[in-house]
């Protein structure tokens, strides 16, 4: 049976502290293992999320993560659960806008990461390990 999603971001739904820690660190480390950015601790938070779908095997969001030095990025999580712990993902980061005003209403604009071009994206498995989700693998989705 796969991972319930559902289960493992239990709080989703209020985006609880947790859960957005749970998120930021996955995101992080998936940026850290395509070697976007250089250490899995170069988030400084996510400052918003916008919770597209939740369901127990699919989780679908979008948001704005802080770099280290304050920038602020946008990005696309996609979860897919296949087996009892492993996971498909998808993750769009960075978007290539032709304003700041059409950068800074992407997010909320629209309803699939497919609409927005993204500098990055990015694909791989991961697992759940100690109640954690995990990624084993990072690699350019687009290649």
């Amino acid at each position: 049976m796969p991972t319930d999603l559902r289960t493992l971001f239990s709080t989703i739904d209020q985006i609880g502290a947790r859960d957005r820690d749970a998120i930021d660190r996955f995101i992080s480390h998936c940026l850290f293992k395509s070697g976007v950015w250089a250490s899995p601790r170069t988030s400084d938070g996510i400052q918003r999320i916008r919770l597209l779908e939740h369901t127990s095997n699919t989780l679908n969001l979008a948001g704005w993560i802080h770099h280290i030095d304050q920038s602020l990025h946008a990005f696309w999580l996609d979860l897919r659960s296949t087996t009892e712990t492993a996971l498909t993902w998808r993750l769009n980061f960075g978007l290539k806008a032709s304003s700041p005003r059409l950068e800074r209403n992407a997010i909320d604009a629209h309803d699939s990461p497919h609409q927005i071009d993204w500098r990055v994206v990015l694909s791989g498995m991961a697992e759940v390990r100690d109640g954690l989700l995990v990624p084993l693998e990072a690699r350019d989705a687009n290649s």
